[in-house]
């Protein structure tokens, strides 16, 4: 099990790191290493190099794990680390927060926006059931119950009181990601 920092890279308005490499504008940039790596960490002291000559994505070598890429929160960083580089990775500062994930109408949501896992699983042929409750469960869905009332609707599906909406969305996503690429929750 490796413990690895993860620090927040600052960007400029140009997307330029404090010593001067260019990284680009988007997403949030962090920078990863184990602990045996952290003197390799960029350095917060504005007038020190932090990235410069260091290439954008992971490197993952044995016992030199360490790498710069992008997510939208800390806790998404720490979720990517889990998910693709270290599925028993802990961090110095405790694990990621539980994701959220809200739909409503007209959400749209890609591949990139679920792990592939759970679309294999809560799309796959058969009874899914126990699947979409798992990841229902591990990605916090919640859904507008007015918005998925209507949605289930527009499938000829009758109200019930006892339906899963928020597992039937998730599924419905799966199935639509797994075959198109996108969801969008419409009727």
């Amino acid at each position: 099990m490796t413990r690895f920092h993860l620090q927040h890279v600052p960007l400029d308005t140009g997307g330029y790191d404090r010593g001067g490499a260019y990284w680009g504008l988007g997403d949030p940039l962090y920078w990863y290493g184990p602990e045996e790596n952290f003197d390799k960490a960029p350095d917060p002291a504005p007038d020190v190099p932090c990235a410069y000559g260091a290439p954008m994505g992971r490197r993952s070598h044995p016992g030199n794990m360490e790498g710069y890429f992008r997510a939208l929160t800390r806790d998404a960083a720490k979720r990517e680390i889990l998910r693709d580089i270290e599925p028993d990775a802990t961090f110095f500062d405790g694990p990621p927060k539980a994701p959220r994930l809200h739909l409503e109408m007209h959400s749209t949501l890609d591949a990139s926006e679920l792990p592939a896992q759970c679309i294999e699983e809560c799309s796959a042929s058969g009874d899914v059931t126990a699947a979409v409750e798992k990841w229902c469960a591990a990605l916090g869905v919640t859904v507008d119950e007015d918005d998925a009332r209507t949605y289930v609707r527009a499938f000829g599906l009758e109200d019930d009181e006892d339906r899963d909406l928020a597992g039937f969305v998730l599924w419905q996503a799966c199935c639509q990601i797994h075959e198109d690429g996108l969801f969008c929750m419409e009727y």
